[in-house]
C-alpha cells in the first residue's frame, strides 16, 4: 500500500509509514490472539505494546476501537 504525498517533507512521510506499520502489526497480533490457529505470539516478538496474553490484548484493541 502506498501512502499519498498529501505535501508532507520526505521525512514526515518516513515517520507516517513507520506508525502505519507498527499499528498495522500490533492490530494483526492482537487479532490474532482470537483465531484458533494462532493465540499468542512468538516469545520473540519485539512490538511497542505488551500483547503478552489475551487480556492485554484486548484492553489494547478495546482503547482503540
Amino acid at each position: 500500500m502506498k501512502l499519498a504525498n498529501c505535501g508532507e517533507p520526505r521525512r514526515g512521510r518516513s515517520v507516517t509509514g513507520s506508525m502505519f506499520r507498527r499499528l498495522l502489526d500490533t492490530t494483526v497480533v492482537t487479532g490474532r490472539w482470537y483465531e484458533p490457529d494462532h493465540g499468542a505470539p512468538s516469545s520473540s516478538r519485539r512490538g511497542t505494546v505488551d500483547l503478552s496474553s489475551a487480556a492485554k490484548a484486548r484492553e489494547w484493541f478495546r482503547r482503540r476501537a
